[in-house]
């Protein structure tokens, strides 16, 4: 159990040592990355509040209560959001930009749905972009269905294996990289693909505590059977 122990910790340290390493060697820093000056194109700051004055729109309401450093990766995923929503397509949903910190934890149960369970049943059909992309929409709706299966799955894992900290370290983990594509993405079919890999662990392991329920209870009925 140990050796598993330190196997996962050492698969999550190089993960996570592989994102760093991503970060560094991107050359051209994030865009919007920092909150704008007054009088960059077009924008004033007014009562803690960054506006467009060539649209009137509010693009972030600064708050008091969370360092500055830690509102701006905030503002980051606020732009990101925006450039989403600008992007349109034919899947989009909740197409309303976030703009104070406040806002993005009011929003969290949702992106928690989103990321959970999108694509939604009114991507299961209609027409798509291509005829590819209407057969593609039946068959998404099919996959959809045994995921949110297998979540059932997780679900019960988490509650038999509650005391067990690398299950919670796992979840935890794919919870937040589902989180922040659900936050900077407002298009369906962007946060099918940028979510895959946490997605996919998550469903896979629902999916093997299911298998193991269901041979569990068939060699029990064995026995049973042989009593």
């Amino acid at each position: 159990m140990k050796s598993n122990k330190n196997k996962f910790l050492f698969f999550l340290f190089m993960l996570l040592m592989f994102q760093a390493w991503m970060t560094t060697v991107q050359k051209e820093p994030f865009l919007m990355s920092d909150f704008p000056k007054a009088g960059s194109d077009g924008l004033i700051i007014d009562n803690g509040k960054i506006v467009n004055s060539r649209t009137e729109t509010i693009l972030w309401n600064y708050s008091s209560w969370i360092p500055d450093s830690v509102e701006r990766k905030f503002f980051t995923i606020s732009a990101i959001r925006a450039g989403s929503i600008r992007t349109a397509g034919n899947t989009l949903i909740d197409k309303n930009n976030l703009i104070s910190v406040n806002e993005f934890i009011l929003y969290l149960p949702r992106a928690l749905h989103v990321g959970l369970f999108s694509p939604f049943p009114q991507f299961w059909s209609g027409k798509g972009s291509s005829p590819a992309m209407t057969m593609a929409r039946k068959i998404v709706g099919i996959v959809t269905l045994v995921f949110y299966f297998c979540l059932i799955g997780l679900l019960f894992a988490i509650v038999n294996y509650r005391n067990n900290k690398l299950l919670w370290t796992m979840v935890l983990f794919c919870l937040f990289g589902i989180l922040l594509y659900s936050y900077t993405s407002v298009n369906t079919g962007t946060i099918i693909r940028t979510r895959y890999g946490f997605y996919m662990l998550l469903v896979s392991f629902g999916l093997a505590h299911i298998v193991q329920f269901f041979l569990m209870y068939k060699k029990n009925r064995d026995n049973l059977k042989n009593i």
